[in-house]
């Protein structure tokens, strides 16, 4: 393994697509604050409901002032007596009652430092009775440690792969960023060499299982494209030659024992100059 491809340096090349917030860490951070309203089935069958009791409201009424008016009641009468039937069909302190409830279980959870962002879910979660966590810290212990690495061959730029493909920031000359990045980047020893530096960053989607960066060898400027993910996910993009026979049996292996495996993958591309850095995609 030739040190010269590390991206151990602080040099880094800024490239500006286009202003605002839209970003992937922004989206998260905003459907956090802002989280989309989501039609759960009991909310549409409370809504059925209050329909229901809306026109049986409407009927009461209708009925009411016909009944109270062919029997020669005031008009002050029939409009007090008409809205008493309304008030029946339709509690007008339904919607209180609700909002008390779950300001209610809302101070339990806090007292327990249970924060919800949505306190309309908490009605919701009262139809839960099986939860589920599959996070570190939850499920396992806490902290991530670097078991070790089996490289597909001794020419691949692996310890490239480890301190590029990543989204780990400087924040108050300390590296901030997930754990597993953290540890992986550590792994490396942040050797003090100029090799690699990132140009573009595509992050981590749960949705695709990968994350890339477009990297370049500072010396000879050749561009590299790292790839990190879901083994299963990360040979889908993989010449079938370059994939090991034995892949699968070291995944099944590693992943019985419960370690966290995760694959990683390179390739070399040309860059012309009709070919710039924004043009890439995922």
């Amino acid at each position: 393994m030739n040190d010269s491809v590390a991206c151990l340096s602080l040099l880094t090349h800024t490239v500006l697509s286009y202003p605002g917030f839209n970003t992937a860490k922004g989206d998260m951070v905003r459907s956090i604050l802002y989280p989309k309203p989501m039609n759960f089935k009991l909310y549409r069958d409370a809504f059925r409901f209050l329909m229901c009791l809306v026109s049986i409201a409407i009927i009461g009424f209708i009925y009411s002032v016909v009944v109270f008016a062919v029997k020669g009641g005031s008009a002050r009468d029939i409009v007090v007596k008409s809205l008493v039937a309304v008030t029946v069909a339709i509690p007008p302190v339904l919607p209180a009652a609700v909002a008390t409830g779950i300001m209610y279980a809302q101070k339990r959870l806090k007292k327990k430092k249970i924060f919800c962002i949505s306190p309309q879910r908490i009605n919701v979660c009262g139809r839960i009775n099986l939860v589920c966590f599959d996070k570190t810290g939850t499920l396992t212990e806490d902290g991530l440690d670097l078991w070790g690495v089996v490289p597909c061959s001794e020419s691949s730029p692996l310890l490239g792969a480890m301190a590029c493909c990543h989204s780990l920031i400087v924040l108050d000359g300390k590296i901030q960023g997930d754990p597993l990045d953290l540890k992986m980047f550590e792994g490396t020893s942040w050797l003090p060499v100029d090799g690699l530096t990132i140009l573009q960053q595509f992050p981590f989607s749960s949705s695709l299982q990968r994350m890339s960066v477009v990297s370049q060898v500072i010396e000879s400027g050749e561009h590299l494209v790292f790839l990190k993910g879901a083994p299963e996910m990360v040979i889908r993009f993989c010449h079938p030659e370059s994939v090991p026979e034995d892949f699968y049996d070291e995944l099944q292996q590693y992943t019985l024992q419960g370690f966290r495996v995760i694959g990683l993958a390179y390739k070399k591309i040309r860059q012309t100059k009709d070919l710039s850095t924004e043009s890439y995609t995922r």
